[in-house]
């Protein structure tokens, strides 16, 4: 960071305090001490703390120096809990009644200065440090799609098992390394490198606010609380320590723009299936969207789903030289680690270490048996469609192998959804008849306000 910004230090550490501090200032109503927005920001400020502690643990190991304590023990204690709370705190959604609305303690032109100069100072802090080594994979891998070339097979043979990104991060990839090479010229492979992973880094969280801000004017109906949660988005420490890993960041993405598109059941499913692209979780979201859209779209949604799987699939086509190519890495970007109940020593279980393993199995059962009580829920509208999506995924933090509970940007803005939205109960799924269609074009031509007003006023006719 001093080298763009002379004489400014700052570490992870520091960033927790400057968050702190700002999120108080900005949106803890004094005033209403024990009211739920001021619950959420405490559950919000405290993930990070957890996530310092691991990172801490992890880059300075046990020794007398630090008084022999374990930080990552004690992290992933800390986040165990705490994502206890988050899951417990979503699942009560539904049972939430009121919804005030509750203004920040700041306008929105000062909320949209905080908002673009701390995106500036992530950018910064992202092109200062060096790119983590699984975004730098995913890049080399769009390269290839771009080349159509594999490489499958040497990395096959280096490693005992392949692990590539998914068809959604390489194409993604693939237009970061597309637009490094249209800005930038020379022949250091690494530097192109390095500046296609940032370039992605930033269009991935560029992606996220946009969806964000979208979702608080259109379905919101208003302005302000998308400008909320695009700051609170961006002066969370979680985003901090984890702005330039875009793989972590492009399926939280797309879920928010599902979420946006939820009168439209073809782009959701279309959005989905590319989230599933990416990474394993937007998996266990299809059910309770199926059921959302169930009578009312259900078809669109389920052929838009099949359309995007054949697409994603057929994209490791341009990369394979033969059938036995293809089956790589179609196999290769599977996580089969996600499956894996029994005990391995080499792995990194998170919450679950390598004797208590065996803890992942009921917990695992339960986590089916809530998204079957979400899918029979008797009433779906978009409040509790959000709600429990972002159960959902915070749910998989439980019985992950790797590191499990430390991807708090897969549910952050799903969380940020949550926490900021208001009374949403006539929003549900289309009908697709000629009154709906009338309906959608005042939602996209009205005001915040008189948006809002007029959907009301059909619910109570």
């Amino acid at each position: 960071m001093e080298e763009l910004l002379y004489g400014f230090r700052s570490n992870d550490g520091s960033w927790v305090y400057y968050s702190l501090l700002l999120t108080i200032a900005v949106f803890f109503k004094f005033n209403r001490l024990w009211s739920l927005r001021n619950i959420d920001l405490m559950l919000l400020l405290s993930l990070s703390p957890a996530l310092l502690l691991i990172q801490e643990g992890e880059t300075r190991p046990i020794n007398p120096e630090n008084s022999g304590l374990d930080f990552v023990a004690i992290g992933y204690g800390w986040l165990f809990v705490d994502s206890l709370l988050v899951l417990t705190r979503l699942v009560l959604d539904s049972r939430l009644k009121r919804r005030p609305r509750l203004d920040q303690n700041l306008n929105v032109a000062g909320m949209l200065f905080l908002s673009i100069s701390a995106l500036l100072f992530l950018m910064a802090k992202a092109a200062t440090e060096p790119p983590p080594q699984v975004t730098v994979e995913t890049i080399e891998r769009g390269q290839e799609l771009l080349e159509r070339v594999d490489k499958s097979v040497v990395k096959a043979t280096e490693d005992d098992e392949l692990h590539l990104p998914g068809p959604t991060n390489t194409a993604v990839a693939s237009v970061s390394s597309a637009l490094t090479d249209a800005v930038v010229s020379g022949d250091d492979k690494l530097k192109l490198q390095t500046i296609a992973v940032r370039i992605m880094s930033v269009l991935a969280h560029l992606a996220v606010i946009s969806g964000l801000l979208f979702v608080g004017y259109q379905q919101f109906g208003d302005f302000q609380l998308g400008a909320a949660m695009v700051l609170l988005y961006l002066i969370l420490p979680c985003t901090a320590f984890d702005f330039h890993r875009a793989h972590l960041v492009i399926p939280a993405a797309l879920i928010v723009w599902a979420v946006a598109a939820y009168r439209r059941p073809t782009i959701a499913g279309i959005l989905l299936g590319l989230a599933g692209g990416a990474v394993f979780f937007p998996v266990f979201l299809l059910p309770i969207w199926m059921m959302f859209f169930w009578k009312r779209g259900a078809k669109r949604f389920t052929g838009a789903l099949v359309f995007t799987g054949v697409f994603l699939v057929s994209t490791l086509f341009f990369t394979s030289s033969d059938v036995v190519s293809f089956r790589n890495q179609l196999m290769g970007t599977i996580d089969w680690e996600v499956l894996r109940f029994g005990p391995d020593e080499t792995a990194k279980y998170g919450f679950w270490d390598g004797e208590s393993y065996a803890f992942r199995t009921p917990v695992f059962v339960v986590f089916l048996i809530m998204i079957i009580m979400m899918c029979l829920r008797s009433k779906q509208t978009l409040e509790t469609l959000v709600a429990d999506s972002a159960a959902i995924v915070v749910g998989t933090q439980f019985w992950y192998t790797s590191r499990g509970g430390v991807f708090v940007l897969w549910y952050l803005p799903l969380l940020l959804l949550v926490v900021f939205r208001p009374r949403l109960t006539h929003l549900v799924p289309p009908e697709f008849t000629s009154t709906d269609e009338k309906d959608v074009h005042l939602s996209r031509h009205g005001t915040g306000t008189s948006r809002l007003s007029q959907t009301g006023a059909q619910v109570l006719r």
